[in-house]
C-alpha cells in the first residue's frame, strides 16, 4: 500500500475481491488499512487481515502482526510478537529478524543461539541497515567487556 496517497474506493474493492481469491498482498494492505483506520479487531479488521494472510505465507502480514501484538503487550507465548516475528523471519523477512535481534537483546540474551547477534547478523548479511548499526554495537559493546 502506497504511502503518498490513500487508497481509492476502487483500489479497495480491487483489494477486497483480490484477498478474496487468496492474494496476501491484498490482504495485507487491507490490514495497514484497518490498522490506520484503528480498527485492530474483529473479522474485518487489521488483525483479521493479516492473520489471513500469515496464513497464505505473506511475510508483511506476520510482520505486521507481530507488531500488533507487540503493541499490545503480548511479546512472548503462543500467538505473541516473539512467534509472529519468528514464523517471517524463518521465512526471509529481514524487518523481523532485526525485530527478534532487539527482542533477544533486551531479554540480554546477545550472543549464542537464537540471540541478537544471530537475528543481526542474518539481517546485516542482506544489507539491513539498522541490523548492521545494531551488530556493530553490539560488537563494540563486548570490545569493551573484553578488554
Amino acid at each position: 500500500m502506497s504511502e503518498e496517497a490513500d487508497p481509492t474506493p476502487d483500489d479497495i474493492a480491487r483489494w477486497r475481491a483480490a484477498a478474496k481469491g487468496g492474494d496476501g498482498d491484498a490482504m495485507c494492505n487491507l490490514g495497514l488499512l484497518c490498522h490506520q483506520n484503528g480498527i485492530l479487531h474483529g473479522t474485518d479488521s487489521a488483525e483479521g487481515w493479516w492473520v489471513r494472510g500469515a496464513q497464505v505465507g505473506h511475510t508483511d502480514a506476520m510482520m505486521n502482526l507481530g507488531l500488533l501484538r507487540y503493541e499490545e503487550d503480548r511479546i512472548l507465548g503462543p500467538n505473541s510478537a516473539e512467534s509472529w516475528w519468528t514464523d517471517a523471519a524463518l521465512a526471509g523477512n529481514i524487518d523481523a529478524m532485526c525485530n527478534l535481534g532487539l527482542l533477544r537483546s533486551a531479554q540480554n540474551r546477545e550472543f549464542g543461539e537464537d540471540s541478537a547477534q544471530s537475528w543481526w547478523t542474518q539481517a546485516a548479511e542482506v544489507g539491513h541497515a539498522d541490523s548492521v548499526h545494531n551488530l556493530a554495537q553490539l560488537r563494540a559493546g563486548q570490545d569493551r567487556t573484553i578488554n
